[in-house]
């Protein structure tokens, strides 16, 4: 399976993924934003096993971004899909190198376009720390709405963060869901 938004394409991550992906979720300016990080290449493993569980359990699925080339850039995915609640939880991150770019803005709509085509969804949410402007700009320009927030519920870096609640709906007024 591989997606395409030019100059990009998605295609699933898999295990030989792991060194890309390490250095990426081991770099302090990647990780500041996102839930985990790894010290070296065998803790990654953790990552990857998560990523084939997610797939292997029909939970999530995460892409690797790739350019032309297919020299990956970073990730965007899914996981937590709840079948009863028909909702999944929506996740990206870039090499440092590719950000400013407009990457993840290019790869966002065939992403959300996937999700309502792959899963019976009628929710799709993101969880973004406060601090982290540039994702709420792009979850709102795609059309997610501020839910809330849940204050102080991450201890993260020796202090307590914020958590944004950001959610789509299929029945919001978008170009992604598969019944349009």
């Amino acid at each position: 399976m591989k997606l395409t938004a030019l100059p990009f394409h998605l295609r699933p991550i898999e295990d030989a993924d792991i060194t890309w992906v390490f250095e990426a979720l081991s770099d302090p300016q990647v990780y500041r934003h996102y839930g985990v990080r790894y010290h070296s290449l065998e803790e990654t493993g953790a990552q990857m096993a998560w990523y084939a569980d997610l797939r292997s359990a029909g939970t999530g699925l995460w892409f690797a971004v790739t350019e032309g080339s297919g020299r990956p850039v970073g990730a965007i995915g899914f996981n937590d899909y709840d079948k009863t609640h028909q909702l999944v939880e929506i996740g990206y991150w870039l090499l440092r190198e590719h950000w400013g770019k407009g990457i993840i803005k290019t790869v966002f709509p065939p992403a959300l376009r996937f999700a309502f085509r792959h899963w019976p969804l009628h929710r799709i949410e993101a969880i973004v720390e406060s601090e982290n402007t540039a994702s709420r700009r792009l979850l709102e320009r795609f059309g997610f709405r501020y839910e809330g927030t849940r204050r102080e519920c991450e201890f993260k870096d020796g202090r307590f963060i914020n958590h944004e609640i950001f959610g789509l709906l299929s029945s919001d007024d978008h170009p992604f869901a598969s019944d349009r």
